[in-house]
């Protein structure tokens, strides 16, 4: 999704001076034994402030349940049950304005060998949407 784009010195140590956007999610391990971490946002708006925050994301997830998409049976992650491909196909279309593709939603920051508590990083890239 998306495509890399530059150093981004703005995400460096997330938080600091940097805001954080309204809806993220932050991971942080190891990859080929370098410390990483990788934080994810939506760059397209959804409307309505925190109603929108909270109810359109369930949107997408009820169509795909609706349109029998989503059958696994028991106790699953949203990550597990549902296509991210899928759902954010349906999810750009909520997006104000209406986001063209999945490309256009999300933004991706990648930092490697960072320290755990604000230290220094090595190299930061961020992907975002094609046109951004």
């Amino acid at each position: 999704m998306g495509k890399t784009l530059h150093v981004d010195t703005r995400y460096r140590r997330w938080g600091g001076n940097a805001p954080l956007p309204d809806i993220w999610a932050l991971a942080r391990g190891t990859r080929a034994g370098r410390p990483t971490s990788v934080a994810v946002y939506p760059h397209a708006k959804l409307p309505g402030r925190m109603g929108g925050h909270t109810g359109i994301p369930l949107a997408p997830a009820v169509e795909l349940l609706r349109q029998g998409r989503i059958g696994q049976v028991g106790v699953h992650t949203p990550a597990t049950a549902i296509d991210p491909e899928d759902f954010f196909g349906l999810y750009a279309r909520l997006t104000q304005p209406p986001a063209g593709s999945v490309d256009e939603v999300l933004t991706i920051v990648e930092e490697r060998d960072c320290t755990v508590a604000f230290g220094s990083v090595a190299d930061s890239v961020v992907t975002e949407p094609p046109g951004t």
